[in-house]
């Protein structure tokens, strides 16, 4: 079986409970998929994968661009010839998805089925073989996918998503991700040769999902210690489900927190408690002061006794990453925005993109108690301008809207009325986030929690993922830092 939490955490995180009402949720089906495709395996290692791909030249595809959205890693190619057109790249997910509403623009036949399986019931989804996918500088041919709805991810991100590429994709190469500087490098496995000074992280995989040993220190000291999953897709640095925080009482030292609620599959409300905890440890490598989420309803998404959690792209952007499947490592360099704090939003507002070119930005959440309600902003509300000018692209909205202190003017549409709202930037309202230094991260006596064996950490994610499997350093990359030998 193959799983991720990557989207439907993002769903999670950018979708609260209104201050005006329960927000409504973009219809989710499934939330657990078993794709035919992709047997589950288990186990020490990754499944081997079949080399189907082509370089243009020599055996590497170096200084792709990419588009680095909050850990989330978008890149241009195309699909069975078509395009150029957006696609996502995810370690959480096992295989390739080709957006259902572009299927036949792509000249793609469904072949298969998959099952689709939520708390509302069994869904069936369809499938296709023979899908090339090209990017810059190589082609991959031969490949199976699922064929699902993506205009979720396209919708939230305000970027047209016509496909994602997962295991298969990390598996026929070794994937050097520049999150700073927005460029990739892709090298055959057969000639590569690493020969930075990086940490050397190894995998575990687990139905062929790459899993690493760390460790999470809680604002009191506490350290949980275990396997965690690498999901690029996510983009919460940590989750920890419910029963293993309670199981260790990790939520006691968490204070102030702030919980989000989204509605789950079947109508389900699914809550979280968010809030910073003192940082990760990383073999040698501590990073300080990241937000966490704690899950804290388990039905729907989190089930089983022992379950660890998993580490997202908000945490990895932090690095400059190599993705080495075929030696089962990791390689994780401090990056250019590795002393970045862990930012929080300071507006209370989540946008989402519609219409035929996601040219429309609206309104879709406003955090209770949050800048958004004091300046009288509304679920449904069209962002019309930004301080007179055109509304930027939504990962540069968030961004902007993380600057406390600042006073921004919106210019809003609301029932065919042209609005101009102040909107004065201020984080004190997610007071559950206070920024924490290096220093005080560092200071808390460690008392050791054992997490539970690896067989039974995954049984909260082979029963409750949602079918959006997703998307999903210092040394510059001209210099060739993982050529081939």
């Amino acid at each position: 079986m193959v799983q991720s939490l990557s989207w439907f955490f993002l769903l999670l995180a950018g979708f609260a409970e209104a201050q005006t009402g329960t927000v409504p949720l973009p219809a989710v089906t499934a939330d657990k998929i078993v794709p035919p495709w992709a047997d589950a395996v288990g186990g020490e290692k990754p499944r081997e994968s079949a080399r189907q791909f082509r370089f243009a030249a020599g055996s590497n595809a170096l200084k792709i661009p990419i588009v680095e959205d909050n850990g989330h890693i978008f890149v241009q190619g195309t699909v069975d010839g078509f395009g150029p057109v957006w696609m996502t790249l995810d370690t959480g997910a096992g295989g390739a998805i080709v957006d259902k509403a572009l299927v036949k623009n792509f000249g793609i036949k469904p072949t298969g089925t998959l099952q689709a399986e939520g708390a509302g019931g069994v869904e069936t989804e369809e499938t296709a073989t023979n899908v090339s996918f090209g990017l810059p500088g190589l082609s991959l041919h031969r490949q199976s996918t699922g064929v699902l709805p993506l205009d979720f991810i396209s919708r939230r991100t305000g970027r047209s998503v016509a496909a994602l590429l997962g295991y298969e994709f990390f598996a026929n190469f070794v994937v050097e991700i520049d999150f700073a500087g927005e460029r990739m490098n892709l090298y055959d496995p057969r000639t590569f040769h690493y020969s930075g000074r990086g940490e050397i992280v190894p995998l575990e995989f687990h139905d062929n999902l790459p899993c690493i040993d760390a460790s999470l220190k809680m604002p009191d000291g506490e350290v949980a210690t275990g396997k965690f999953v690498v999901d690029l897709g996510s983009d919460i640095s940590v989750i920890v489900p419910q029963n293993y925080a309670a199981k260790h009482n990790l939520l006691k030292s968490l204070h102030p927190t702030m919980e989000v609620t989204a509605r789950g599959v079947g109508g389900g409300e699914v809550r979280t408690v968010n809030a910073r905890i003192a940082g990760i440890q990383i073999q040698q490598t501590f990073v300080a002061g990241p937000i966490a989420a704690f899950p804290q309803n388990s039905q729907g998404f989190v089930a089983g006794e022992n379950s660890v959690g998993n580490m997202g792209g908000s945490l990895l952007r932090h690095f400059h990453v190599i993705f080495d499947y075929s030696r089962q490592q990791m390689i994780l360099e401090q990056g250019a925005d590795f002393a970045e704090p862990f930012d929080a939003d300071a507006s209370g507002l989540r946008v989402i993109a519609s219409g035929p070119k996601l040219e429309t930005v609206s309104i879709a959440a406003v955090v209770a108690g949050s800048p958004a309600v004091e300046a009288g902003l509304q679920i449904g509300d069209q962002l019309m301008a930004l301080d007179g000018r055109p509304v930027p692209e939504i990962r540069m909205l968030k961004k902007i809207f993380r600057q406390d202190g600042r006073e921004l003017e919106l210019t809003v549409k609301r029932a065919g009325t042209v609005e101009v709202r102040k909107l004065r930037l201020r984080k004190d309202f997610m007071s559950c986030l206070p920024p924490l230094s290096q220093a005080e991260c560092l200071c808390a006596e460690k008392r050791a929690v054992p997490l539970p064996a690896l067989e039974s950490v995954y049984s909260w994610l082979t029963s409750s993922q949602f079918r959006y499997i997703t998307i999903q350093g210092s040394r510059s990359m001209e210099e060739g830092r993982g050529g081939p030998r």
